[in-house]
Formats: C-alpha cells, structure tokens, sequence
C-alpha cells in the first residue's frame, strides 16, 4: 500500500495576508495541491466554495470548511473545531 504526501496548505494564502495559525492551516494530499487540474489552486472558486481557500479580507476562524466530505467546521486557532 502506497501512502499519499501530505502538504501543508494556508486557507489564505501567504501573498494575500495568511497567517500561520491553525485555522488557516490544513492538511491535503500533493497531489490535490499541486496537481494541473483538481486542485485547490486551479479551482479557488470551488475550493472557496468548500472552505479550502479563505478570500483575503474573511478571517479563516469565521470561514467554514468541509471535512471529510460530511461536516461543516470553523477551525480556531487554539487547534479546535465547532461543528456549524
């Protein structure tokens, strides 16, 4: 069995003001990062849509995001999530 790299990606991108604090940080696979098509960063609306990029003037603890493909979360920077 292979394991996928996993990447570290900003919900707010570092060039638009994005911090690390937790709530902005999350954990994906590389190749839904990096990849042509698919990804977070081909997709920014969809990926907005789902909470996986947080537009540069909402704070990412106020920005919901979907896990898991199930739950809408708020992430908080003290590492916890609340279910909305």
């Amino acid at each position: 069995m292979s394991r996928a790299s996993m990447v570290i990606h900003h919900r707010k991108l570092r060039s638009r003001g994005g911090s690390d604090e937790l709530s902005n940080l999350i954990g994906v696979t590389a190749s839904c990062h990096n990849r042509a098509t698919d990804s977070i960063h081909f997709n920014p609306e969809i990926a907005e849509k789902f909470g996986y990029m947080t537009p540069g003037w909402e704070n990412t603890e106020n920005h919901k995001i979907l896990i898991w493909g199930e739950f809408w979360v708020l992430l908080k920077d003290d590492g916890s999530m609340e279910l909305v």
